[in-house]
């Protein structure tokens, strides 16, 4: 009786013994395993706008010296400008991005003087103003990202809408009220130009993103010539020149699309 106890006690104990290392596998806690790591994507389109402020040069000068004494001074204006941009970003190799953008903008960068454009003695007084009003522009911008950060610069062509004047009154400078007109030289148009700049975005969810750019812009010449108010006939043998450059700084919200 003792030998068949001792027997089963013996095979019990080798049958533990066996499947223990089989049980204590089983019984272990699971292997943990990292959350895969989410990388942010630039890539697809997106849609936004902006409000901002600017500077503005708007030169109207009298390129024959014959109206102006040299030196005329030239027009600037701080004012604000605000609009829409849409593009579309290609992010690749994986930190660069490239991406092709179009914006269109309203603007209240304008300025007038009177005070010297002649030589503010013995000359018939000359009143000139400018305005920036509109300008559009369509660039591609080269870029580096690290996760939800973008910095990167942009260039392409620009069109601005320049509304430029130079008016000669018929009265002596500097002691007079300004009378009727004596001559005016006038345009309002179209310029083409180019944009250059600069900025930063980051990424605040995956589809609303904020951004800091400056951009410059500078549009091209146009001629004008001072004519007879009454008879719209040419006036002055001087040929006038308008044009703009501008500086503007601007916050913008953009939403990503896909």
């Amino acid at each position: 009786m003792r030998t068949k106890i001792g027997a089963l006690f013996s095979l019990g104990l080798a049958a533990l013994v066996a499947i223990g290392p089989a049980m204590a596998a089983d019984m272990s806690a699971p292997a943990y395993k990292a959350a895969p790591v989410t990388v942010f994507s630039w890539s697809g389109l997106y849609v936004g706008g902006t409000v901002g402020g600017g500077m503005a040069s708007l030169p109207v000068t009298d390129v024959d010296d014959i109206e102006f004494v040299p030196g005329a001074p030239t027009l600037k204006s701080l004012g604000a400008a605000g609009g829409l941009h849409a593009g579309y970003n290609w992010q690749f190799a994986p930190s660069f991005l490239f991406s092709l953008e179009g914006d269109f903008n309203w603007s209240s960068l304008k300025a007038s003087d009177s005070t010297c454009f002649a030589n503010c003695i013995d000359v018939l007084r000359i009143t000139a103003s400018s305005k920036l009003d509109q300008f559009s522009t369509f660039r591609a911008r080269f870029g580096l990202t690290s996760d939800r950060t973008l910095v990167f610069v942009t260039a392409g062509p620009a069109w601005g809408h320049v509304n430029a004047s130079i008016t000669e009154f018929n009265c002596i400078a500097p002691a007079c009220p300004p009378g009727a007109p004596n001559a005016i030289a006038s345009d309002s148009s179209f310029r083409i130009g180019v944009a250059l700049g600069g900025g930063v975005e980051y990424a605040l969810t995956a589809n609303w993103i904020l951004r800091g750019e400056y951009l410059h812009l500078d549009f091209s010449n146009k001629d004008m010539v001072f004519k007879d108010p009454t008879t719209a006939s040419r006036s002055s043998a001087a040929t006038i020149s308008a044009t703009s450059a501008s500086d503007r700084a601007r916050p913008q919200t953009s939403l990503a699309l896909a």
